[in-house]
């Protein structure tokens, strides 16, 4: 008895092969040359170009950002100071007046002068004896 369904020598012989339904098309492909060094470099260069003109435009936009700031804190501190001043000018018109000068003297135990009020130093003036 022979081995049919496992030996490739004892197969049935197949149909002859018919001519395909569909008609192959041939069609040309052709590949894209690659770009030329100089292209490339051209290409390189722009975009390096490009880059470093946003990135120094950012950095001024940095700096003017920062400049801002510092203004905004100096007027903040000048409108301190100015608050400061008006308080100590307050201070000084008090303690200035001729009330409380005189008020001050008496406390320490000085007495106002008799008759002649203006003192006149003549040592600076220069005179040779």
């Amino acid at each position: 008895m022979a081995y049919t369904n496992g030996n490739l020598a004892l197969q049935p012989k197949r149909k002859p092969e018919q001519l395909p339904s569909y008609r192959e098309k041939k069609t040309k492909v052709t590949k894209r040359k690659p770009l030329p060094t100089r292209d490339k470099l051209i290409i390189l260069m722009t975009i390096v170009l490009v880059f470093s003109t946003l990135a120094f435009i950012n950095y001024r936009y940095n700096q003017i950002y920062a400049m801002n700031y510092k203004a905004k804190e100096a007027t903040r501190a000048l409108g301190k100071l100015e608050v400061e001043i008006g308080e100590l000018r307050k201070v000084v018109e008090t303690e200035s007046s001729p009330e409380r000068i005189a008020q001050k003297a008496k406390e320490q135990g000085m007495i106002p002068s008799p008759g002649n009020d203006i003192i006149v130093d003549n040592s600076a003036a220069g005179t040779k004896e």
